[in-house]
């Protein structure tokens, strides 16, 4: 910076003082992109270990729900994607903070991370997002068809279909995980042989399928299928009230009718309404619960995407690449994304759940009672 300065005060030609605003130039936009990943990184700390929190309270507090009502089971598993993409986040932190800092002579930790736990969060994301997919399609079929949720989606059916989605994500990484490893390699800055990283000589073919289908066609079909079953949901629930409305209507004129006839025979009509009435009101939540779930899902994913798009544009955009820097700045945009998406669902449940805002409090009252008991 000094030898610039200098030449551009000394020297009358245009090219050394055109050089020295150049360097000066990339300077400062290698300063801002510090500043920008240095944000970056506290909001995924901070992101990162509320997520882990609350994803496990919102497991536990699923569980003891029960699975009688199907869809808890379905948001089991996004608490738990969601809890090991946080925790894969915190662990990336850790490896990248010891590198830096404390270096081990034996192991490179940031090639230990890309290997084992990177691609482990994308696989994890992938399963939150199939699996928010899922749930958005489930509601749609249930304002279209009242009534029948339990039958069209039993325990053993919404089971296998977690299962399903499971293995196709497997399958969606494999070539990654396939294609990627540690071997052994001298490093002359430590003048020993480390744990580095390994990549397969096709892996550049490799990740451009698995960058452009995980971050490109996955997502985007995500948001049409979100966003048309989002679109029925608020839909069905407009129309919900207008419905209630001449439920309880015709409920009354029975009601009048069966005035006329036996008492014995006017209750039956009256219980069997109650019970369509609170069914319809624990699906109208649940409902409310899923379009609030798809619209965060929705602002949070479109990062994925834009960034997947950039990389294909521009190849230098990559790990080693000569935009690397601008890569690990996309990358924790990407990251910081998810962990919102993944830490805010617990506001959803209890702002709208009166069901899961009844057993937090009970969770968290049982909890008090027992540390009192035992002080």
């Amino acid at each position: 910076m000094e030898l610039c300065t200098q030449g551009y005060n000394i020297t009358t030609g245009d090219g050394v003082g055109q050089f020295c605003k150049e360097t000066i130039q990339v300077n400062q936009n290698n300063y801002l992109l510090d500043i920008l990943t240095h944000t970056c990184t506290t909001l995924i700390i901070l992101f990162s270990v509320l997520g882990v929190a609350t994803n496990v309270l919102n497991t536990v507090v699923y569980c003891q729900m029960g699975i009688r009502e199907t869809v808890n089971i379905t948001f089991i598993a996004l608490s738990i994607w969601d809890l090991i993409a946080c925790l894969c986040s915190c662990l990336t932190l850790i490896c990248k903070f010891w590198e830096t800092y404390f270096p081990l002579a034996a192991v490179n930790l940031l090639s230990v991370q890309y290997v084992y736990i990177g691609y482990t969060r994308g696989f994890m994301y992938d399963l939150s997002t199939i699996d928010t997919v899922y749930l958005t399609i489930e509601r749609s079929v249930c304002i279209m068809i009242p009534f029948k949720v339990k039958d069209i989606f039993t325990t053993t059916r919404v089971c296998i279909i977690n299962v399903i989605i499971v293995m196709f994500c497997v399958a969606c990484f494999s070539p990654a995980w396939a294609t990627q490893g540690l071997q052994w390699v001298f490093d002359p800055v430590f003048n020993m042989t480390r744990l580095s990283l390994w990549l397969s000589y096709n892996r550049r073919s490799i990740s451009l399928f698995i960058d452009t289908f995980n971050g490109m066609v996955l997502p985007v079909l995500a948001q049409i299928l979100i966003a048309v079953s989002a679109g029925v949901m608020i839909r069905g629930v407009k129309n919900s009230s207008k419905f209630r409305r001449q439920a309880a209507n015709l409920t009354k004129i029975k009601d009048t009718f069966l005035t006329e006839q036996t008492t014995t025979s006017k209750t039956l009509p009256s219980s069997h309404q109650s019970k369509n009435n609170i069914t319809l009101n624990k699906d109208l939540k649940v409902t409310k619960v899923v379009i609030l779930l798809a619209m965060i899902f929705f602002v949070c994913n479109s990062s994925v995407f834009i960034v997947a798009f950039i990389r294909v544009l521009i190849p230098e955009i990559d790990v080693g690449g000569q935009q690397y820097q601008l890569y690990a700045q996309l990358y924790a945009l990407v990251v910081l994304s998810g962990m919102v998406n993944a830490t805010v669902n617990i506001v959803v449940y209890y702002t709208v759940s009166t069901k899961y805002r009844k057993e937090i409090v009970r969770l968290f009252r049982w909890a008090g009672t027992r540390r009192f008991t035992q002080d």
